[in-house]
């Protein structure tokens, strides 16, 4: 994998803690965000990420999100959360435009 996909990944990682953890809302399957977890910590050291400091080991390996509540570093997420309402990031991207 190429650095954009795992920063594509990380992203996906924080947006789904925000929701879930947050906003009390759950756009995927604890499935799904158990398998970005393990992939986020397969790949931790091969990739980098403004946000990635807010973010360890011991979090992706107990599949959780819960450290970034309330972080003010977020805020573009919750922005964006805002902006797309129940549309994933990843969603938004792949959209084709009309």
């Amino acid at each position: 994998m190429n650095q954009r996909s795992f920063n594509v990944m990380y992203m996906a990682y924080l947006e789904h803690s925000v929701r879930y953890y947050e906003q009390d809302v759950s756009l995927i399957s604890d499935e799904l965000y158990d398998r970005l977890c393990k992939a986020l910590l397969r790949h931790w050291h091969s990739f980098n990420h403004s946000l990635k400091h807010l973010t360890d080991v011991s979090a992706l390996q107990a599949g959780s999100g819960y450290h970034l509540t309330g972080r003010p570093e977020l805020h573009r997420v919750r922005s964006m959360i805002a902006y797309y309402g129940n549309q994933t990031f990843l969603e938004a991207l792949t959209k084709e435009t009309p």
